[in-house]
């Protein structure tokens, strides 16, 4: 569903899993490469890698303009991504 709201999105994106994000931080979207870098140590917990991916994926749409930016955004996208 995220892709037919946003169908340029995936060819906008890279996704890298690193071995060490940022301190503090299971990942991050880097605006200036068009990449959400996740953490290779959180690839075992589905639903916190899952949870990641929404917040990363709503900073992507906040940089974008189709999402207002907020501290919360993944409340937001939440909807777009059930199947």
């Amino acid at each position: 569903p995220l892709f037919d709201v946003f169908p340029d999105l995936k060819d906008d994106i890279d996704v890298r899993i690193i071995e060490k994000p940022s301190k503090g931080s299971g990942g991050h979207w880097d605006d200036s490469t068009n990449t959400i870098a996740i953490g290779a140590e959180y690839l075992g917990n589905d639903r916190y890698t899952s949870t990641l991916m929404v917040h990363e994926i709503a900073h992507v749409l906040q940089t974008r303009g189709d999402l207002p930016r907020g501290s919360a955004p993944e409340i937001r996208i939440a909807p777009l991504l059930l199947i």
